[in-house]
């Protein structure tokens, strides 16, 4: 049909996008030059990627997407909490890849994951793969969801400030792993029903205006402090009604719906 061949024409340009030395698609507006990548590039290629892949029965974009998601797990992901790192190639020394632990650059990442568990073809070489980063990265981040259900902009922190994006696209990412039984239910479904409670109670207000978004946001800082935990707690700050804002909630109140939360029993906040 007429859209699948305009499908094809941006898939097809998307798979020869400028990649680094590793195949990942890299910012083209500094290649060579310098070599720049960042986490918030699986949402911008793999799910598209893998729709367009399995729309037009065209192997080469889905193992595009596939390989594009795993190799910037591999690259970004901090062995030590489970968590992701946001970028490389922005510090003063652009070997090094900065030192946050972001809340919605995780979603980000979790997102690219959650589209493959769901549409990858089930005998995928990679599927099993694409389940097991999936699980393994939702588990690392059930530890740090706050006592109201939220998660904070510098995950890790305690004393970092609550972030509503990137707890929304978790949280989106908990309801499609409970949905498909990939997540243990009596686990993760008290979690879900907690963190649309959260949202609810401290981020939504009742004109439906959006509170605690991270504007956007790349690498934040100035010279040695690019890229460091100071800056992405000082240097970014929460937006109401951020062009990021609203995204994240609307997806996760979908995966509600589908997971048979038809009411979520809580008040506004009062402001």
């Amino acid at each position: 049909t007429e859209k699948n061949e305009e499908i094809d024409v941006y898939a097809q340009m998307t798979l020869g996008a400028i990649t680094d030395e590793e195949g990942i698609v890299c910012n083209p507006h500094r290649y060579p030059k310098h070599v720049q990548t960042w986490i918030d590039s699986v949402y911008a290629v793999c799910p598209f990627m893998l729709y367009a892949g399995v729309l037009t029965n065209n192997d080469k974009y889905i193992d595009f997407s596939v390989r594009q998601c795993v190799k910037m797990y591999q690259r970004f992901m901090d062995k030590s909490c489970g968590l992701l790192h946001q970028a490389k190639g922005y510090r003063r020394d652009e070997r090094l890849i900065s030192e946050d632990h972001w809340s919605r650059g995780n979603g980000w990442g979790i997102i690219g994951l959650s589209e493959l568990v769901q549409y990858l073809p089930k005998d995928h070489k990679c599927y099993n793969e694409a389940v097991e980063r999936f699980k393994a990265h939702c588990d690392a981040l059930l530890k740090y969801q706050d006592s109201k259900g939220l998660w904070k902009q510098e995950i890790p922190e305690k004393l970092s400030w609550e972030e509503s994006s990137g707890t929304g696209i978790i949280l989106y990412a908990f309801g499609v792993g409970i949905r498909l039984g990939i997540l243990d239910k009596e686990v993760y479904m008290p979690a879900f029903k907690k963190g649309l409670e959260g949202l609810v109670g401290h981020c939504i207000n009742p004109d439906y205006s959006v509170e605690k978004c991270c504007r956007g946001c790349l690498c934040p800082g100035q010279g040695d402090l690019k890229g460091t935990v100071e800056a992405y707690l000082v240097d970014v700050f929460p937006k109401k009604d951020d062009s990021h804002a609203f995204g994240p909630i609307l997806m996760t109140m979908v995966e509600a719906e589908r997971n048979g939360i038809k009411n979520i029993a809580v008040g506004f906040n009062e402001r």
